[in-house]
């Protein structure tokens, strides 16, 4: 009797859809999403301080104001505030969800600082959003 060595769908042999499950496709696009990053070289290759820790923050859904997200972010930052490759590189580790999806899905090259990395992210999150749910400077 033959054991199937591929017993974990994810040791399937590649070309081949998973019965029941997402296309190929659909799943090595989302790879290939995960692993992109919207920094410059510069914000790549940029080495945090011996020692420094991330600050433990409340991630970002989506659903709240974004701009008060920036700000709380940049407050628990402050001992690097002018350090904005650092800003840069920290801040995915304060999205979950969709708005993790949103930063993976950036052009390359994108984001040279963080006002970029801060301008996109609140025009992403500032104008779809139910507006009963969030703060005045995010309304127009």
């Amino acid at each position: 009797m033959m054991r199937n060595v591929h017993s974990h769908p994810a040791e399937q042999p590649t070309g081949r859809n998973i019965p029941n499950g997402p296309p190929i496709g659909s799943i090595s696009k989302r790879l290939d999403d995960m692993l992109s990053t919207p920094f410059c070289s510069h914000i790549i290759n940029y080495e945090p301080p011996r020692g420094f820790l991330v600050p433990k923050f409340s991630t970002y859904d989506g659903t709240n104001d974004p701009f008060d997200h920036i700000m709380h972010y940049r407050q628990l930052m402050t001992l690097d505030i002018g350090n904005d490759a650092l800003l840069c590189k920290v801040f995915p580790a304060n999205l979950q969800g969709q708005t993790l999806s949103w930063f993976h899905r950036l052009p390359p090259n994108s984001v040279g600082n963080f006002r970029d990395l801060s301008e996109a992210f609140v025009g992403q999150y500032c104008a779809p959003l139910d507006t009963s749910k969030i703060s005045a400077p995010c309304r127009t």
